[in-house]
């Protein structure tokens, strides 16, 4: 399990498709094949999906040309809203402590929220007496099953690896944004290499 302090920890990304064509929007840029999905604010997970309300998430996959290595990461992408406001990819590790801790300082404000099948956070087992931690069902936890991945993990683990690419890489890159969802009239993915700028627009 990866600690949420460690910036050095290795990011698995998520499973990229097949091919770029899969994602909702792609783009060639030069040799390289890259592709996106805007999820709003949804994080999917093992076994659920998770609602990151302080992020925007877009999930981006990068399809290298054989035989060649293309260095990317997340720092790489950023969003342009409206057309003109640009907003930075933050770090996994903040996206995680923004799950981990919600509305920290916040009076009156439960730090785990369940919304239909979206969870923030990490539900916990109801009492039936003080000091009774087990699950309502009444069975005790299974030792040899891990316990369930929580939205802070996920967060870290599926978010896009940092490394030279030398075959399709997917994952999750977080732009933390603020402003109201009605206001966004159009959404652009920038990745920029160098001097190199390509724009995918997500709608």
């Amino acid at each position: 399990m990866c600690a949420l302090a460690l910036a050095s920890c290795a990011f698995a990304g998520t499973a990229p498709k097949p091919k770029a064509s899969d994602y909702p929007v792609q783009a060639r840029v030069g040799d390289i094949d890259i592709a996106a999905a805007y999820l709003v604010h949804t994080l999917p997970a093992e076994s659920t999906n998770f609602l990151v309300p302080d992020y925007l998430v877009v999930e981006v996959a990068i399809y290298p040309p054989k035989f060649q290595a293309v260095a990317a990461s997340a720092g790489q992408f950023h969003l342009r809203v409206n057309g003109k406001k640009e907003v930075l990819a933050d770090t996994p590790e903040m996206v995680a402590m923004s799950l981990k801790y919600p509305h920290l300082g916040q009076k009156g404000l439960q730090p785990q929220v369940g919304i239909g099948p979206v969870i923030l956070g990490r539900e916990q087992p109801n009492e039936r007496m003080p000091g009774d931690q087990r699950p309502s069902s009444g069975k005790a936890p299974d030792p040899d099953r891990p316990p369930p991945q929580t939205a802070a993990e996920a967060a870290i683990a599926q978010a896009f690896p940092d490394c030279p690419c030398q075959k399709a890489v997917s994952g999750y890159v977080y732009f933390r944004y603020d402003g109201r969802m009605k206001s966004i009239k159009s959404l652009e993915l920038i990745w920029e290499r160098g001097e190199e700028q390509s724009t995918i627009r997500l709608f």
